[in-house]
């Protein structure tokens, strides 16, 4: 029995870690800052309708203390999704990769209009401490 037990006991940690769902952001969290640990990961969600021209990109922040994790994701709006013209939510994953503090800014615009400025902008302070143990 103590054979089986080991094996689990030291297996468990892993599985409570690999459920573990980034925090997310919306619009809400405009203006905010957010306390975080090396190697944590969080998600800006934020709404885009692409048939507008319209959408959002990363203008500021990423570099040594947070990185985009992968391309950013589109979900069409889940009420109705197969509607011509409609919005959904588009969201960015980050990593927190050394501790200091990052501004991260995103603008909401046509990226062709260069001497337009943005429609909207989303900023966050994310401040990132070393991981717990360093």
């Amino acid at each position: 029995m103590r054979a089986t037990l080991v094996p689990l006991m030291l297996a468990l940690p892993l599985l409570f870690m690999a459920g573990t769902k980034p925090a997310v952001y919306g619009e809400r969290s405009d203006g905010q800052a957010i306390d975080i640990q090396v190697g944590d990961t969080f998600e800006v969600a934020l709404p885009e309708n692409p048939t507008t021209g319209f959408g959002w990109e990363v203008t500021e922040g990423l570099g040594d203390v947070i990185e985009q994790d992968g391309v950013p994701r589109y979900a069409p709006d889940r009420s109705n999704p197969h509607m011509t013209g409609g919005g959904g939510i588009i969201a960015f994953h980050f990593k927190a990769v050394a501790a200091g503090t990052a501004e991260l800014k995103l603008a909401y615009h046509r990226k062709w209009e260069t001497e337009t400025p943005p429609a909207k902008t989303f900023h966050m302070t994310v401040k990132v401490s070393p991981e717990s143990g360093d």
